[in-house]
Protein backbone atom coordinates (compact mmCIF):
# COMPACT_ATOMS: atom_id res chain seq x y z
CA UNK A 1 0.00 0.00 0.00
CA UNK A 2 1.34 3.30 -1.24
CA UNK A 3 2.73 6.21 1.32
CA UNK A 4 1.53 9.27 0.49
CA UNK A 5 3.12 12.15 2.19
CA UNK A 6 0.25 14.62 3.92
CA UNK A 7 1.43 18.01 3.66
CA UNK A 8 -1.44 20.67 4.46
CA UNK A 9 -1.68 23.24 1.73
CA UNK A 10 -0.18 26.39 3.93
CA UNK A 11 2.96 24.47 4.75
CA UNK A 12 3.98 23.68 1.15
CA UNK A 13 3.11 27.21 0.01
CA UNK A 14 5.21 28.39 3.07
CA UNK A 15 7.73 25.68 1.59
CA UNK A 16 7.76 27.25 -1.78
CA UNK A 17 7.99 30.90 -0.88
CA UNK A 18 10.17 31.57 1.98
CA UNK A 19 9.24 33.86 4.94
CA UNK A 20 9.31 37.56 3.32
CA UNK A 21 10.36 38.78 6.68
CA UNK A 22 13.71 38.58 7.87
CA UNK A 23 12.90 36.22 10.62
CA UNK A 24 13.40 33.15 8.94
CA UNK A 25 11.70 30.73 11.43
CA UNK A 26 8.48 31.13 13.69
CA UNK A 27 8.03 29.39 16.78
CA UNK A 28 5.10 27.73 15.53
CA UNK A 29 7.73 26.25 12.12
CA UNK A 30 10.04 24.79 15.29
CA UNK A 31 6.71 22.77 16.61
CA UNK A 32 5.86 21.80 12.91
CA UNK A 33 9.67 20.57 12.56
CA UNK A 34 9.71 18.94 16.39
CA UNK A 35 6.16 17.50 15.16
CA UNK A 36 7.43 15.79 11.87
CA UNK A 37 10.98 14.83 13.79
CA UNK A 38 9.88 13.20 16.66
CA UNK A 39 5.97 12.20 17.04
CA UNK A 40 5.58 11.15 13.41
CA UNK A 41 8.41 8.57 13.23
CA UNK A 42 7.49 7.41 16.67
CA UNK A 43 3.63 7.48 15.82
CA UNK A 44 5.07 5.12 12.37
CA UNK A 45 7.29 3.12 15.00
CA UNK A 46 4.08 2.16 17.17
CA UNK A 47 1.92 1.13 14.20
CA UNK A 48 4.69 -0.97 13.11
CA UNK A 49 4.89 -2.69 16.13
CA UNK A 50 1.40 -3.17 16.37
CA UNK A 51 0.82 -5.23 13.31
Amino acid sequence: MPVDPILPRPLLERIEQPAEQGVPFTRRDYALLVLVTLVLPLAALWAGAVM
